[in-house]
């Protein structure tokens, strides 16, 4: 994230540091599928296809996954919800009242599918809501059309919105005699979906992802009508997708952390080790075996005459080669990681790194491009031969690159097609580079170095997601004006832009879908899923400690990968490098740090004094817990 500017900045450190924010089980991972169908109305039965997995899913191996079920519709006339269930007062408001949808009414049709010989694990209880038997990721849909009094919220989801017995008769108190308001909370751990309507008819969806983390979670629908106000209820679906999660099987490649900055260190503090080397030896101590880094001359404050020392030995106009064969890098990748991502530039434009933006790209500049980055390559497949350890070489965010490249031709006159040339020009002759090493040493070293072109605007771009009017002229990302018009191997999604949303999944199938491979790609074992998740984080401080809100989004972005079979999932990060100033303000200094938790975002495994952050720390481990 950060913020819509460019930076010039000299090649030795990736595009400006703000916030850093394959084998999957083939599908015995199995998901179930319970949809539930009222239609009431003047028309006779009619069919209706859900889509119940919600993502369009790339891979003919999923394909057997991503079923849709069929359900037929009852007819009933007017529902008002006064008589289909009880009410119960809220915490805000004494006078609201929710009115449960029993799912055990007679008109509800109810059809539960299950996929590769799956167990049932949905139980419709005696009260109306539903049981999960087997803990799991659910992916619920809720969806309630109707019309009468207004109001502004007439359907909600949860599971602690309401007692796990379901709902209290209508006016019931507690033994001090106050209306009953337990489980009702907005605040509640499970938390509750609501479905914003303000209307006397229409039709309101929710969508929510819940971590059903002990078999017999409870959920529940229900309706919050004013007293004596009614509404009648035309249609009312629900669906939830349940998927085991893919925590028996060993994920120590696809599943991994960045090591890039940070205000402090935690546990190699009192060793002579630069910043990147320590935390790198901290992460593989860890059990990951991908490490993500940035290839460049990195001087941290808690480090600096660590960092300073070892930079120094560098020679005089040092090239991108040079700097893979510091002492640091040596050590790194000797190391027993079997993967590395790195964010890497070329020292081809020592001023910057990102100068095709503003000025193009040369056929001087182009030839040093390829240069540099054929040096690389081939020092990296000669230099670790016969370890079979696999390289991803990959820019920063590009789109951020994008933006401050629009701002500068418009100031000079230039088109965005001009920008976009640059970029275009830029990854093909770091793509030349790669490719002219890989022929050469094609058969002389087991090593694989893979491209990568990284987007973080990748939601932006999807049709349908967001309107034209509001993209306006934002909607020149990397998936729709570059990706088409260049080969590379991989495709990185930097996905702040949709990774609390919930048809995450589909961000990244549209990303998977942008790519043009290399006919080396093509031939590799990420042909048939190209696209992985570079960065994903939810920072601890910013979002208020906030367990349920900030587990159930990141264990979707995991889950959305593995489910995919997608190369990688790199968590951002290690360390914090972000100050503490609110929710979605990104400070990407440590200006202000005092060595207090509180000073910093949250953007962390280690906390400043130490601590594991468990959330997050426990839930990257459960994915190691078989390796």
């Amino acid at each position: 994230l950060g913020s819509s500017h460019g930076a010039n900045i000299t090649s030795s450190e990736p595009p400006r540091m703000r916030r850093k924010m394959k084998q999957s089980k083939a599908w015995s991972s199995w998901v179930w599928h319970l949809v539930l169908l009222l239609h009431f109305g003047g028309s006779d039965v009619v069919g209706k296809k859900l889509d119940v997995h919600h993502n369009q899913l790339m891979t003919e191996a999923l394909a057997s996954a991503a079923r849709e079920s069929t359900f037929n519709a009852q007819r009933l006339l007017n529902w008002p919800t006064q008589n289909i269930a009880r009410s119960k007062t809220t915490c805000d408001d004494s006078k609201w009242g929710y009115q449960q949808i029993s799912l055990n009414d007679e008109h509800m049709v109810k059809q539960i599918s299950t996929v590769n010989g799956a167990d049932e694990i949905f139980e419709v209880t005696a009260d109306g809501s539903l049981k999960v038997l087997a803990a799991g990721l659910l992916r619920v849909t809720a969806r309630i059309k109707g019309s009468g009094e207004k109001l502004s919220k007439p359907l909600v989801i949860g599971s602690s919105a309401f007692n796990p017995g379901g709902l209290p008769p209508a006016g019931s108190k507690d033994e001090a005699g106050a209306f009953d308001k337990s489980g009702a909370c907005k605040t509640s751990l499970d938390g509750m979906a609501e479905g914003n309507c303000n209307c006397q008819e229409g039709t309101t969806t929710v969508e929510k992802v819940i971590e059903a983390k002990e078999p017999g979670y409870i959920l529940t629908a229900g309706t919050v009508p004013y007293p004596g106000a009614w509404w009648t209820i035309q249609e009312f679906e629900l669906t939830v997708t349940h998927t085991a999660l893919h925590t028996d099987s060993c994920h120590n490649v696809q599943v991994a952390a960045t090591n890039w900055g940070g205000c402090y260190t935690a546990h190699f503090e009192n060793t002579e080790d630069p910043f990147l080397l320590g935390g790198a030896k901290l992460l593989r101590s860890m059990g990951f075996k991908t490490l993500k880094t940035t290839l460049a001359t990195k001087v941290q404050k808690p480090t600096k005459t660590q960092d300073e020392q070892a930079w120094s030995s560098l020679p005089k106009g040092y090239s991108i080669a040079d700097l893979a064969n510091h002492s640091v890098f040596r050590e790194i990748f000797n190391l027993d990681f079997s993967h590395y991502v790195l964010v890497a530039y070329t020292r081809a434009v020592t001023w910057d790194s990102n100068y095709y933006r503003q000025y193009g790209v040369s056929e001087d500049n182009y030839k040093k491009e390829q240069k540099e980055m054929y040096e690389l390559t081939k020092h990296l497949m000669l230099e670790y031969k016969g370890t079979r350890k696999t390289f991803v070489l990959q820019n920063w965010e590009g789109d951020n690159v994008l933006i401050g490249g629009y701002e500068k031709a418009s100031l000079a006159g230039k088109t965005r097609e001009f920008v976009q040339q640059g970029m275009i020009d830029w990854l093909s002759a770091r793509q030349a580079g790669v490719n002219q090493a890989r022929e050469e040493l094609k058969d002389f070293s087991d090593v694989v170095v893979m491209h990568a072109v990284e987007s973080n605007k990748v939601y932006w771009t999807m049709p349908g997601q967001v309107s034209d009017e509001a993209r306006g002229s934002h909607s020149e990302w990397i998936p729709n004006v570059i990706l088409p018009h260049v080969e590379v191997d991989l495709a990185s999604y930097s996905a702040y832009d949709a990774q609390q949303k919930f048809d995450f999944g589909a961000a990244l199938d549209h990303l998977n879908r942008s790519v043009r491979l290399t006919d080396y790609a093509k031939k590799s074992s990420y042909a048939s899923y190209p696209a992985y998740i570079g960065e994903y984080a939810m920072a601890e401080n910013q979002f208020h400690k906030n367990e349920e809100r900030i587990g159930t989004r990141m264990r979707n972005v995991i889950e959305v990968c593995l489910e995919r079979n997608c190369p990688f999932v790199l968590w951002w990060e290690l360390f914090c490098n972000e100050e503490n100033k609110g929710e979605g303000s990104h400070v990407q200094t440590c200006n202000y740090f005092k060595g207090n938790n509180t000073d910093l975002a949250g953007l962390w495994l280690y906390r400043p004094d130490g601590t594991k952050w468990d959330l997050m720390y426990d839930m990257l481990q459960s994915y190691l817990a078989k390796c």
